[in-house]
C-alpha cells in the first residue's frame, strides 16, 4: 500500500479532529450551562445547542468525519482504522491527564505500549 502524502495528511486531520472534538466534549460536560436533565429535554437541547464547546465538538464531527471518508477511500480500513483509533487513544490519555486533571495509571500506559506494539506489528 503506497502512502500518499494528501492520504496522510487526511489520516491526520481526521485523527487531530476527532480528538479535538472528545476534548470540546468533556469540557462541554463540565460547563454549568450545560444541564443535562432529561426530565426537561428542551431545555437541555437548548442548553447543549448554546454551549460553544459542544458546538465546537459538532464542528470536529464534521470535519472528521468528512476527512475519515477520503482516508478510507485512501488506505485499506484494516490498516487506518487501529493506526488513528491507536494515536487518537493515545492523544486522549495524555491530554485528558493534562487537561482535566484525568488518573493516568501504569496499567493504562502498559495498555498503550501494548496497542502501540501491535499496530507496529500489524503495519509490517
Amino acid at each position: 500500500m503506497k502512502l500518499s502524502t494528501s492520504g496522510l495528511l487526511f489520516v491526520v486531520i481526521s485523527t487531530l479532529t476527532g480528538v479535538a472534538g472528545q476534548l470540546f466534549l468533556k469540557r462541554g460536560t463540565l460547563s454549568t450551562a450545560v444541564a443535562l436533565d432529561l426530565s426537561h429535554p428542551i431545555q437541555t437541547f437548548v442548553s447543549l445547542i448554546t454551549n460553544g464547546y459542544i458546538l465546537g465538538w459538532i464542528a470536529m464531527a464534521v470535519i472528521s468525519t468528512l476527512t475519515w471518508v477520503l482516508v478510507v477511500s485512501k488506505f485499506e480500513l484494516s490498516y487506518a482504522y487501529p493506526v488513528v483509533m491507536t494515536v487518537s487513544f493515545v492523544l486522549i490519555l495524555v491530554l485528558s491527564q493534562w487537561l482535566f486533571g484525568e488518573t493516568l495509571t501504569a496499567t493504562r500506559l502498559i495498555g498503550v505500549a501494548l496497542m502501540i506494539a501491535g499496530i507496529i506489528v500489524a503495519s509490517t
